[in-house]
């Protein structure tokens, strides 16, 4: 059967810790630094080994735990229709009616190796349980406070076998913390606290400070509505049968409604998570103790790993809000974007949005320009080779500056890690030589920087589009511009035609010759200049005012924080498919970074 993807993640961690103590052997690691990895291995193996065996059964376990005498089992007959069954089921409130063995009770299981040695089967038919709604089995588990070693770890197995956990507490009890620390491993399950033998004047905040405790041992679990059971022995013989029967009504419909909507995968996934999470801690406890110095170097390696996309977004897009410079170069593109967008027809609205853009910066100098000046020529000269360097600039950044910054880093960075890294594995090893481990002709790449860059530059392209000013506004205005400019600037043009068609006329013989001849141009031209500025002076103004509008500061920020936005939720995705990770062929230090990539991203399911 191929393992769904948590046990599969489970297998390759398992994997990762063994080629890592596999590595380091030939360099003078003995037993006592693998052999305590290796225990935990194994162990976590055979748990994950059975959670997937539960988890591919096509019936529910519940299990009724708790401590010694707390009337686990008695409240499982209580589920039980056939009185033979029952029968064969020990209770009673003395150390003989204890339970001695893990009893599972139920069909066989598909896969008998899935149950402990310790346990013991009861065969039953479907029929002789009350209905919960979906086909279930039973676990009677001995108690968790057992002082027999198989018996507690029995109990400690049941943890992992049931899908739902009726936790059995008595009243009295309630204080207890070994209850608690015996109910930690059950961390990601399903659980259904039960109360047993409580009596009048127990007060409500007792049971909701135990629920509350229970909940911060177990903080992935899924602890249901506490079920109070009273006790019964204190009810006249008239009473008990009515409220035993009431009782185990209340309890049929608390499991029946923890199972609704239920499967074995979706009950089970939480507590794969939590004993991963268990495995994972454990692993790295244990690396913090064998090797203490080699462990934080090749953590802080990995760590920086998970920075070098941050970081460079840093440097493309700006640190804090003092670095103007993206949000000036965003405001240019902006504008660039407003240009692009309105039609040529709209002339000359067009050519002078061209030609604002390119002097941006320089705009206060262009009416002494016009008079002639020449320092503010230089100046809209140095503005506009300024405002296309900066244009450029941007345009390259946006497409390869997120890639090329990342190298950079890894370059500034990588190699003293991995040096770092080898010279604690040394001291760990307390090797004498001085032979590189890692270092010596290595090869390290850093791998998903094109997936990243090209993503970037898609996002650039989309937030920029989003924000600036749409097409139909781009034409709206440059319709206007273009029509304020030619209403005032047509009357000279008419007027100065209308002249030259009467010259020619007279010149053609079309007109009367003895009449004075028409000459053309009479002072034409600066008519016709006085009337281009005359007609440019409002759409200037209309010109500036609109660029103002489309490359505002506003408009800038807003891009500039989607962008921010936007690239973390990049870099964050690409770190958890395991894109943005440093590759290397070389096999020691390659089985390092694989362990703490998976140490360091937990929720990471590769495919």
């Amino acid at each position: 059967m191929t393992p769904d993807p948590p046990l599969d993640f489970s297998s390759r961690l398992i994997a990762a810790v063994e080629a890592a103590v596999q590595t380091i052997r030939p360099l003078g690691a003995d037993d006592a630094h693998s052999a305590g990895l290796l225990r935990r291995c194994a162990e976590f193996r055979q748990r994950c080994e059975r959670l997937a065996h539960q988890r591919a059964g096509r019936r529910l376990a519940i299990a009724f735990l708790g401590p010694k005498n707390a009337g686990k089992t008695t409240l499982l007959t209580w589920l039980i229709r056939s009185k033979s069954l029952r029968k064969r089921l020990q209770t009673g409130l003395d150390s003989a009616s204890a339970t001695e063995r893990l009893t599972w009770i139920g069909p066989p299981p598909e896969n008998p190796s899935a149950l402990p040695s310790s346990a013991l089967q009861i065969l039953a038919d479907p029929a002789d349980f009350v209905d919960l709604g979906v086909p279930c089995t039973f676990l009677d588990v001995p108690g968790a406070n057992e002082r027999s070693h198989p018996r507690a770890q029995a109990a400690r197995e049941a943890l992992e076998l049931a899908h739902l956990k009726v936790l059995v507490v008595e009243a009295r009890h309630l204080e207890d913390a070994a209850i608690l620390d015996y109910a930690r491993p059950a961390d990601g399950s399903r659980i259904l606290p039960v109360v047993n033998q409580t009596r009048p004047g127990q007060e409500q905040p007792d049971f909701d400070s135990f629920l509350q405790r229970l909940r911060n041992t177990a903080p992935r679990a899924t602890v249901l509505e506490l079920l109070h059971i009273p006790d019964l022995l204190l009810l006249e013989p008239a009473e008990r049968a009515a409220a035993t029967e009431r009782c185990r009504a209340e309890l049929a419909s608390a499991i029946t409604h923890a199972l609704k909507d239920c499967d074995s995968g979706g009950l089970l996934e939480p507590q794969i998570a939590a004993v991963e999470g268990q495995f994972r801690d454990a692993v790295r406890e244990e690396f913090l103790r064998v090797f203490p110095a080699a462990s934080r170097a090749a953590g802080d390696l990995v760590d920086h790993e998970g920075e070098v996309g941050t970081k460079a977004l840093q440097a493309l897009l700006g640190g804090d809000e003092l670095d103007q410079a993206p949000r000036i170069a965003l405001r240019q593109q902006l504008r660039a974007l407003f240009q692009e967008r309105t039609p040529l027809l709209c002339f000359p609205w067009r050519t002078f949005l061209a030609l604002s853009n390119l002097l941006h910066g320089a705009l206060d100098k262009v009416p002494f320009l016009l008079m002639g000046s020449l320092p503010s020529l230089l100046s809209s000269t140095a503005a506009a080779v300024r405002n296309l360097a900066r244009d450029r600039q941007f345009s390259s950044s946006r497409d390869t500056g997120l890639r090329q910054q990342a190298e950079l880093l890894l370059r500034e960075s990588l190699q003293p890690g991995i040096e770092r890294l080898e010279s604690a594995l040394r001291s760990d090893l307390r090797l004498r030589e001085r032979q590189p481990l890692f270092s010596d002709g290595i090869q390290v790449a850093f791998e998903g920087l094109d997936v990243l860059q090209q993503r970037s530059t898609a996002l650039f392209h989309r937030i920029l589009a989003r924000n600036a000013v749409s097409r139909p506004a781009a034409v709206a205005t440059g319709s206007v511009g273009t029509l304020l400019f030619w209403v005032i600037f047509i009357w000279p043009i008419l007027a100065l035609y209308q002249d030259y068609f009467a010259a020619v006329g007279h010149v053609a013989g079309l007109r009367d010759a003895g009449g004075s001849p028409v000459r053309f141009p009479v002072e034409g031209f600066p008519v016709i200049f006085t009337g281009l500025l005359l007609a440019l002076a409002p759409m200037l103004i209309l010109l500036l005012v609109v660029l103002a509008w489309a490359g505002s500061r506003g408009r800038a920020e807003i891009c500039l924080r989607q962008l921010q936005i936007g690239h973390h939720e990049i870099i964050a995705e690409l770190e958890n498919q395991g894109l943005l990770r440093i590759r290397t062929s070389q096999p020691q230090l390659r089985a390092w970074l694989n362990l703490y990539q998976l140490l360091a991203r937990p929720d990471r399911r590769e495919a």
